[in-house]
């Protein structure tokens, strides 16, 4: 369904963008003459433009806007566990999972917010195995 909709907004940009451009450029400047045409040319390029400004945002604007969301989950909950992020040591950056009470990698000290996480995790890992078996 993807596929159809992208299609149809390229449709609407390639007859939309040419129609604007005629309207604008041929019919505007004689229409603009009298009080009848200037109503008939808001009547008649309003829509137009507001169709053309809708396919551009569904082509432009909604693959951005999806990229940029893909891109900011990607790099902000790589190791979610149980909707939990593991904590990281404060001096250098080693994932914490397992070791509540200091860095395995450098020694620092696991503040006690932290510690306390990842013994939640470890615990709720073991049930985890417990139920499976």
């Amino acid at each position: 369904m993807e596929g159809r909709s992208n299609l149809f907004s390229l449709f609407m940009f390639a007859v939309t963008l040419p129609v604007t451009a005629v309207v604008l450029i041929a019919v505007a400047p004689k229409l603009a003459a009298s009080d009848d045409g200037r109503l008939i040319l808001v009547l008649l390029v309003a829509p137009l433009s507001l169709a053309l400004v809708i396919t551009l945002i569904k082509i432009v604007a909604t693959p951005a806007v999806r990229y940029v969301r893909l891109a900011w989950l990607k790099r902000h909950q790589p190791d979610a566990e149980y909707g939990v992020t593991p904590p990281r040591c404060k001096g250098c950056g080693y994932d914490l999972r397992a070791s509540p009470d200091q860095c395995p990698e450098c020694g620092t000290p696991v503040d006690g917010m932290d510690g306390t996480i990842i013994r939640y995790l470890i615990k709720l890992r073991r049930l985890d195995e417990l139920n499976r078996k």
